[in-house]
């Protein structure tokens, strides 16, 4: 079949992106003429540095999306499926079939009836997602959960320097990852004694357009052990996970806006699978991930702060122990190989068409 993938910021090469783009990998690789709308061709390279995701040059077309109607519809009418990532519009497609996917639970999408009937199906990546979208997309929304690599890790923890990791894209828009707050708890563990033998690793892309921001954070994290590691390539990544010891995530603290929660959590599960030991705010879609048996949720800086310390001087009991096994099922569950078998799923019932 002839697949057209669509996102409006690909280059961003957040969560959303590596979606989209392990979905048309996968589909290339099932024997599908899978093309990627984008007008800047170097994205290729970019991909492959960020996502270790290798298409072949012709993948990529102009993209028909920020072009003039009429030629939009004549170009997606040349296609068997499109699939779309949406931010919260909806463009025109004569597509056989259109699919739309929503990362984001946006309560009100700029749609008409003429729209709503171009796009029949929608996938979102969490239940979260799907209770808190448009009730004209909900309805028919299907939960598939995004693919998360798995970093396994032997790791052997030295308590001399313990690590804390948290990875989430440097961005002032919203500032969803809320580095700040994990900041200053770090900060405020570290003056205390509590957290003298550790430090806080901050990594995640970090765009020309939010350096500025970046600039901030470093300002903030003066004087304590706190690293930035920007834009490093996705076996560094794999080199971080391996080496921490315990997992921070904050996105969605504060806030009661459902568009600015984590909607899902895919470096949670990634922290997981290499055996780190996540404490993650409890709200969004952050506790179909995490629960206690497999981590610790948290409502308040201090409690943050609180489990930390407990697991650093508990690594050896038995909880600690018991916490680390269970990571494995919850990985398996959100693994690729589980998300190529949804996808085969979806894009097998093209074959009525």
């Amino acid at each position: 079949m002839r697949i057209g993938i669509g996102s409006p910021y690909l280059d961003s090469l957040g969560g959303g992106e590596r979606y989209m783009l392990t979905l048309a990998s996968h589909l290339i690789h099932r024997g599908h003429s899978v093309h990627i709308f984008w007008n800047d061709t170097g994205i290729r390279n970019k991909i492959l540095r960020s996502f270790g995701l290798d298409f072949p040059p012709d993948s990529f077309r102009p993209d028909v999306f920020r072009g003039i109607l009429p030629r939009k519809l004549l170009t997606t009418s040349e296609y068997d499926v499109i699939i779309y990532l949406s931010d919260g519009s909806i463009p025109y497609s004569l597509a056989k079939r259109n699919i739309l996917h929503f990362q984001v639970p946006f309560p009100r999408v700029q749609t008409n009836s003429v729209k709503n009937g171009i796009w029949k199906e929608v996938i979102v990546n969490s239940k979260y997602t799907r209770e808190n979208l448009d009730q004209a997309f909900s309805r028919k929304a299907v939960v598939i959960y995004p693919p998360v690599a798995s970093f396994r890790s032997e790791k052997t923890v030295k308590k001399s320097r313990m690590e804390i990791l948290s990875v989430g894209r440097f961005s002032s828009h919203y500032r969803a990852k809320k580095h700040e707050v994990m900041i200053g708890t770090f900060k405020r563990g570290f003056g205390e004694g509590k957290l003298k033998d550790w430090k806080l690793i901050l990594a995640g892309a970090c765009l020309s357009t939010d350096k500025e921001y970046l600039e901030e954070l470093k300002l903030l994290a003066r004087g304590i052990p706190v690293d930035f590691r920007v834009n490093i390539p996705d076996t560094g990544m794999r080199q971080l996970y391996g080496e921490a010891v315990v997992y921070w995530h904050a996105a969605g603290f504060g806030e009661k806006d459902p568009t600015k929660m984590e909607h899902f959590g895919i470096s949670v599960v990634e922290a997981m699978s290499a055996k780190c030991v996540p404490v993650v705010f409890n709200g969004g879609g952050l506790p179909e991930i995490v629960n206690e048996n497999n981590g610790f949720l948290w409502h308040t800086p201090e409690e943050l702060l609180t489990h930390t310390v407990y697991i650093g001087s508990h690594l050896r009991d038995i909880r600690i122990k018991k916490i680390m096994n269970s990571m494995g099922d919850t990985v398996r569950k959100f693994s690729t190989d589980v998300f190529k078998q949804r996808i085969d799923e979806l894009i097998g019932k093209s074959d009525r068409i």
